[in-house]
């Protein structure tokens, strides 16, 4: 019985130090290789090879956490070996059995206690279960009897490049810039600097469903129920779409469906020729946007037209005979900048541009802690671009450096067209065309950024109704 017993506390033993040692070097290459995302966009990283997708992140995962802990596994038990094992001495032995079980529990509460304070761990596995009202005292629901809309512009054009954030053109930091030509577009039309990131829109679609509603995707379960409820009236305007995924990551389609988009495209062509694993190559996709561009103005109806880009989400996405001197994602957000002023330079020479309103934006902060070498700075800082052409408001009373989250985007939008919404506000965003204070300005991010986790009523209502 004391064999079998002592058999048990053996494997727990080597069980809690091999736990400790996945857990801490896995924060060590979590923190260094996807920086300040969430753990359920880390969780998509790494169960992308289920789709088919890509396998870089797991395979990294195997090699330098899970190998690298296997291998300090059996180192450890080596030494423990050579030092307890033989004609050792019955103090020794026991000496090196509690000094091995005070070790293993050390690392896995160290690297516990390194999760809890970067990442919440506790809190995202043992969330909150109380109801909170941080959404019934800030958000505006705002019906649509109650917008006022003169008409100023009848069509919108959104663009959101994959990762546009300050930090690629950051002279500090990438000198030449990275996006010289979309640096230009900030300085000659209305753009907003001062844009903070948290949990809720760190990934392409939360983000992007920000934007539209003014309220974040604190969960990708959440956008599996919004995308499922169906839509009851028509929509009086042709909504059109293009994207890059040929897979369904973050259910995109049932997002697009439930938005009642009419074209649905970027799913179609030779893959092969025409893109990577992650989707279609960018020149492919504004080609695709011209001509549904051109469809939809023929038709003399109001339209919106959005367009996700997705070659600078990682490196590697190169275009055949694009430049890449440096081999890595520099090259892709320079191909990219080019691209974007092309296809920008196409729709300012278009009939329909003098009614249209054209918002080019980021979508979230760029997914990795260095680019060739060059140590990207904290992302505290940093926050992604947001430019508006043609608005019917041009001049903002509080200028354009503010402090602003992701939701704040979707009243501008509106307000950009000519609506105006009372207070200005839609969910939790505040146009920034107005001369009001956002919950950033008024509250600061990190009490936004914990209260937008806990669970509220009036939150779990709206993304049905969404």
């Amino acid at each position: 019985m004391s064999r079998f017993l002592g058999a048990i506390a053996k494997a727990a033993h080597i069980a809690v130090f091999f736990l400790g040692l996945i857990l801490l070097l896995g924060y060590f290459w979590v923190s260094g290789t996807f920086e300040h995302a969430t753990i359920d966009v880390m969780f998509i990283y790494l169960t992308l090879p289920l789709t088919g997708v890509d396998k870089r992140y797991f395979v990294q995962f195997l090699l330098y956490v899970a190998l690298a802990a296997l291998l300090l596994l059996l180192g450890a038990l080596r030494l423990r070996s050579a030092v307890a094992g033989g004609r050792a001495r019955w103090l020794r032995r026991r000496g090196v059995r509690i000094l091995s079980a005070v070790v293993s529990a050390g690392v896995l509460v160290l690297a516990l206690g390194l999760w809890e304070a970067r990442y919440g761990v506790y809190g995202f596995f043992f969330p909150d279960t109380r109801f909170y009202t941080y959404f019934e005292d800030r958000a505006a629901v705002v019906d649509a009897d109650e917008v006022a809309f003169e008409g100023a512009r009848r069509n919108l054009i959104l663009i959101i490049v994959e990762s546009m954030e300050s930090v690629v053109n950051d002279a500090a930091v990438f000198n030449p810039p990275l996006m010289p030509a979309a640096q230009a577009l900030e300085r000659e039309n209305s753009a907003f600097s001062g844009h903070r990131e948290t949990v809720g829109v760190q990934g392409s679609i939360s983000s992007f469903f920000a934007m539209m509603t003014g309220v974040p995707l604190v969960s990708s379960s959440h956008l599996r129920v919004w995308g499922n409820t169906e839509a009851e009236d028509e929509p009086e305007f042709v909504k059109t779409g293009v994207l890059p995924a040929q897979h369904d990551l973050q259910k995109k389609s049932h997002f697009f469906k439930a938005g009642r988009a009419e074209d649905l495209e970027g799913r179609t062509g030779n893959w092969n020729d025409d893109g990577h694993n992650w989707g279609v190559y960018d020149s492919y996709l504004y080609a695709r946007s011209r001509d549904v561009l051109a469809e939809a103005a023929a038709a003399g109806e109001p339209f919106v037209h959005i367009i996700q880009t997705v070659d600078t989400h990682l490196p590697g996405f190169y275009e055949p005979g694009m430049p890449a001197p440096h081999g890595d994602i520099r090259d892709s957000f320079r191909q990219a900048d080019v691209l974007l002023k092309d296809h920008l330079d196409w729709i300012r020479a278009q009939s329909f541009f003098e009614d249209t309103v054209v918002v080019v934006a980021g979508d979230h902060l760029l997914a990795l802690s260095e680019v060739g070498g060059i140590a990207l700075p904290p992302v505290e800082g940093r926050g992604i671009a947001v430019v508006f052409l043609n608005a019917a408001q041009t001049a903002p009373p509080r200028g354009t450096r503010r402090l602003f989250g992701t939701w704040d985007v979707a009243p501008t939008i509106l307000e950009a067209m000519g609506a105006r919404l009372p207070g200005n506000r839609l969910g939790l965003g505040t146009s920034l065309f107005a001369d009001r204070e956002t919950l950033f300005e008024k509250e600061g991010v990190a009490f936004h950024e914990e209260m937008i986790r806990k669970r509220s009523r009036l939150y779990n209502r709206l993304y049905r109704w969404f």
